[in-house]
């Protein structure tokens, strides 16, 4: 062989080879790169709070291998639908493109959604209740499960009060909701607020949609109880810290009244109420893979837990139920299923036009609250 024909080799060899930007692997890693990082700094802007860089290297990565395992499962199924029936003829083309989107849907679609809903973007708190004109204790409080959580106290005028522990919803933290503290706390009342595991100031990565929570919500519990000896201790809770609090108050049977704001009977029931209802008969395999994705996070089925079945062991405990009728998220039906579930006396409130977790906004939103943590 000559040393043109050579060079010739080497240069269609070379020519054949996909440079690295050309790839599909790195180019849908560098816009999964460009989409977490808009992603957590459009909602640390919205929520103003702070995307922390650590963050934002644990979310690339977690982004990358997301997109290597979903490119490997697609090549999986795209060799073996050729192996099964081929690509030459058109009507095995369409099918095998069917069937091709079905597997997608069934599993990089619900490993996606599972993670996308497990592994929230984590916003810090920018701000502390003393820019606010509010007097405040920092706290680090220890789960029986070994993490610890970022916590503050907002002590009442007077002595010898009530205190509330707030819990927050999903992607959120306790900066989000210091106008509701504020509130609770304008009524004379103690309040401990603390970040949920894998939110805001605290540790973890990994959501278990209230489950674990529930350990977090017993944590906040018995911060209050140390600091305020003796002194009852009530719950207000919100969407996916709703659910962590029923949990906890049925399993460790702590707090003397609750509030629940706009949560849901069981992350199943919501799931075919709102997502799973457009998949058709796809749907219960779609369930019962988004089960399997949990699992892998958590270790636990979330099949066998959800608030509809810890309301109907809190015969003991006064629980209030508010739901606003415009929230695009939980719909109040969920609300209303929990109120069907639990014991004679729960009050239910369902606040005309409200969204998710704003029935707050409402007028007699403290009012009622006051009256139903005075009674």
């Amino acid at each position: 062989m000559s040393l043109t024909s050579v060079e010739k080799d080497q240069s269609s060899s070379t020519a054949k080879t996909p440079h690295l930007w050309k790839s599909p692997t790195f180019v849908l890693s560098m816009a999964a790169t460009v989409f977490i990082a808009l992603r957590g700094y459009v909602m640390a802007h919205l929520l103003e709070g702070r995307y922390l860089f650590r963050s934002l290297a644990f979310d690339v990565i977690a982004a990358i291998v997301i997109l290597i395992v979903l490119q490997f499962i697609d090549r999986l199924v795209i060799g073996w639908l050729q192996r099964l029936i081929g690509d030459q003829n058109w009507l095995r083309k369409s099918l095998a493109k069917t069937i091709r989107l079905v597997f997608i849907v069934l599993l990089p679609g619900t490993f996606l959604l599972a993670t996308v809903q497990m592994h929230p973007p984590k916003i810090a708190c920018a701000k502390k209740p003393s820019e606010f004109g509010i007097t405040f204790t920092e706290h680090t409080i220890e789960t029986e499960d070994g993490l610890s959580l970022s916590a503050w106290i907002l002590p009442a005028i007077e002595d010898n009060r009530p205190v509330v522990v707030m819990t927050h919803g999903l992607g959120a933290n306790k900066q989000d909701f210091l106008v509701v503290s504020r509130m609770i706390n304008a009524m004379n009342y103690n309040v401990v607020t603390f970040d949920f595991r894998a939110h805001g100031d605290s540790d973890g990565h990994t959501c278990s949609l209230g489950v674990k929570e529930a350990f977090d919500v017993k944590a906040a519990h018995d911060l209050a109880v140390a600091k305020f000896p003796g002194k009852p201790v009530y719950a207000w809770s919100t969407s996916m810290g709703a659910a962590a609090t029923l949990r906890a108050a049925a399993e460790f049977r702590i707090f003397d009244k609750i509030v629940v704001d706009a949560t849901y009977s069981s992350v199943e029931h919501l799931a075919w109420q709102t997502k799973f209802r457009y998949l058709g008969p796809l749907a219960p395999a779609a369930w019962n893979l988004s089960r399997l994705w949990y699992f892998a996070y958590v270790g636990q089925d979330i099949e066998q837990f959800g608030p509809i079945n810890d309301i109907t062991n809190l015969e003991d405990i006064p629980v209030f139920l508010i739901h606003g009728t415009g929230d695009p998220i939980i719909p109040h039906t969920e609300s209303e299923r929990l109120h069907a579930a639990a014991a004679p006396g729960t009050k239910l409130w369902l606040v005309d036009g409200a969204g998710h977790s704003a029935s707050f906004l409402n007028p007699e939103y403290s009012q009622k609250v006051y009256r139903f943590f005075s009674q």
